[in-house]
């Protein structure tokens, strides 16, 4: 009897480290889910959360912050941050950048996701990490993701006056942003989405990600004949490709 329970013993373990091998191979490449829920995880994160480098990277040294800058932390620990810059001393306005920082001593990406232009500039910057790890019971597939949202704003010169909210996503750590593709291909269009919709002022946007994965943006709306101010809000289940039609 003791034999056979010996036995026994040795077959469950065989199994369990059969079962360990394949799950690794089911989900290789994805984050493991015991270091994203480690002291060792959250230490790097709450490390880097409360250190970004001192100085700015060297293509933003001679421009002016416009803006105060938003920060998200992802799954790992790496920080990305959102803000404004121009000059105003030359006439040049708010270009919105995004930067990240893997460790705290160096910026690792520094892209500009928005232009300035004669007619319109970038404010209010908004920003988002998805760190869920499942989603409605599986692997959530848009961990990781970073989302922006911010007020493209007319400058005063401009022929017509607008004030909207627009939103870009980047899923390869902030390098690029840009609108996946709807339609099965991979061609990414790598200018912002405008959300608000129709000819009232649009400000204030506010982005989050919830508990299943769905982003949500949302905004202040002004009647420019009452004054009047109403919240609209957006929501997307598809990483952000898709949103729903605005919800007041």
């Amino acid at each position: 009897m003791r034999d056979e329970l010996i036995w026994a013993c040795f077959f469950m373990l065989i199994a369990c480290a059969s079962m360990s091998k394949n799950s690794d191979i089911l989900y290789a490449g994805l984050l493991d889910e015991s270091y994203a829920a480690s002291d060792q995880a959250k230490a790097h994160a709450d490390r880097v959360a409360s250190a970004l480098p001192s100085t700015l990277p060297e293509k933003l040294k001679n421009l002016e912050a416009q803006s105060e800058r938003v920060e998200c932390t992802n799954i790992v620990g790496h920080t990305h941050t959102a803000q404004v810059f121009g000059d105003n001393g030359t006439g040049t306005r708010g270009g919105l950048y995004a930067l990240s920082s893997k460790d705290g001593s160096k910026w690792d990406h520094v892209v500009r996701v928005f232009s300035n232009n004669a007619s319109a500039e970038a404010k209010s910057p908004a920003i988002a990490c998805d760190t869920n790890q499942y989603v409605r019971g599986h692997l959530n597939g848009f961990r990781n993701r970073i989302y922006l949202a911010f007020v493209m704003e007319s400058t005063p010169g401009a022929s017509s006056q607008f004030s909207q909210i627009f939103f870009a996503l980047s899923v390869d750590g902030g390098n690029l942003f840009g609108m996946p593709p709807t339609d099965g291909s991979n061609n990414w269009k790598y200018y912002p989405l405008r959300l608000n919709v129709g000819p009232n002022p649009a400000t204030n946007p506010t982005i989050t990600v919830d508990d299943d994965g769905d982003v949500i943006v949302a905004w202040t709306e002004t009647d420019p004949s009452t004054g009047a101010t109403s919240t609209v809000s957006r929501r997307s289940s598809s990483g952000g490709a898709v949103f729903t039609a605005p919800q007041h």
